[in-house]
């Protein structure tokens, strides 16, 4: 039997690590630590992986608990721990630090992080590549929905395309699904901001979350969506050579929390709000009790446009649909491919942000467990 690899996950009883632990549980030969601020909250979430896995009939730490607030110094824990990898689901993403990444590498350990917020990942690799590269670690940022997934998309269906002239990228969520307060500050925190979107193979800057227009998903229907910021088009732009534009949208479930955002978008653009710190903690209470209202299906779509490698136009259309409140498992399929990718060394060491580098079959491997289906259409 292989020796076990420790695996450190970090903000394990959030929304998405909840849901990453769930999976990580059923990988063999790891150990697992799940961490929390409240020790009783990971404690619970750990016994009832190990039942639900029947770890229990593993050796005793196969799946452990302990308190760790990463805001405080975290090499000296780092170091009792020696993880062989640590995974960030913390968040809010919007405020990160590099800390954990570079106390993880600075014990030797790799860092997979789930942060998607525009901003920390445009400083990723400069801030943690020196380090990753020193001690032969990998340090991957964005690795989740976005830029992971809709990379891998991307990159999957244009193989053999000779351009790419568009892009177009939208996710859907359900409206039943439970939503953290960090997803609530990072969306309120960006409507009526100008950010980077790449349009006419150039970066120009338009406001988030002002502007709708509707995005058919199979098996969902049409969804009213609206721009927002991600550090998709920055990075696929050059990357793919994108001659045209690249657009990422958010659709709503509830015409509420649409109005509400377009409302507040505007108002911000006009300069009569600023950011409103106080709301985030509110509307995630308000959420918890109205989310019943809506549905349990999600979706995304991924359009494609260009030239095929025969000179002729080419286009192509991947879509996700998630049933059953299975969709909030969908941000975490990267991170578990990744960590597999890991443990069977097929990850070149180096920091970087996700962006091409795990194989989109890789991703819904670890999506087979769950109601989530995927097609491609209109592929050349």
């Amino acid at each position: 039997m292989a020796q076990s690899k420790h695996v450190l996950l970090v903000g394990a009883t959030g929304i998405f690590g909840q849901r990453l632990a769930a999976i990580l549980a059923t990988f063999p030969d790891i150990q697992i630590t799940l961490t929390s601020r409240n020790l009783d909250r990971a404690q619970s979430l750990a016994k009832a992986l190990a039942d639900r896995t029947r770890r229990a009939l593993l050796p005793p730490d196969s799946v452990r608990a302990i308190a760790f607030d990463r805001s405080g110094p975290v090499e000296d824990r780092l170091r009792d721990l020696s993880p062989f990898l640590v995974i960030d689901a913390t968040g809010p993403f919007q405020t990160a630090t590099y800390d954990l990444g570079l106390a993880a590498l600075h014990q030797g350990a790799h860092i997979i992080d789930l942060a998607d917020a525009r901003e920390y990942l445009l400083g990723y690799q400069d801030a943690l590549n020196d380090r990753a590269e020193q001690v032969g670690r990998v340090a991957l940022g964005g690795v989740s929905s976005t830029p992971a997934l809709s990379s891998a998309v991307v990159s999957a269906c244009t193989v053999g395309w000779r351009r790419i002239d568009d892009i177009e990228i939208c996710i859907a969520p359900a409206g039943y699904s439970a939503v953290g307060e960090a997803v609530v500050a990072s969306m309120l925190g960006q409507a009526g901001q100008l950010g980077p979107v790449w349009s006419g193979g150039r970066i120009v800057e338009r406001h988030a979350w002002i502007g709708s227009r509707d995005f058919t998903i199979p098996g969902l229907g049409s969804r009213p969506s609206c721009p927002v910021d991600t550090v998709d088009p920055v990075l696929f732009g050059p990357r793919f050579q994108v001659q045209g534009d690249i657009g990422f949208f958010a659709g709503l479930d509830s015409s509420f929390e649409r109005f509400g955002m377009s409302l507040l978008a505007h108002a911000r653009k006009a300069g009569l709000v600023q950011n409103p710190t106080s709301l985030p903690g509110i509307l995630t209470r308000i959420r918890a009790i109205t989310r019943f209202a809506y549905g349990k299906t999600g979706g995304m779509v991924v359009r494609m446009i260009g030239i095929a490698g025969d000179g002729k136009p080419a286009k192509a259309e991947w879509s996700l649909l998630a049933q059953n409140d299975h969709g909030p498992n969908v941000p975490v399929l990267a991170a578990a491919a990744a960590t597999r990718l890991l443990l069977e060394g097929k990850l070149d060491p180096g920091a970087r942000v996700a962006c091409g580098d795990i194989p989109l079959d890789a991703i819904m491997k670890e999506g087979e467990p769950f109601e989530i289906s995927t097609k491609l259409l209109d592929a050349i």
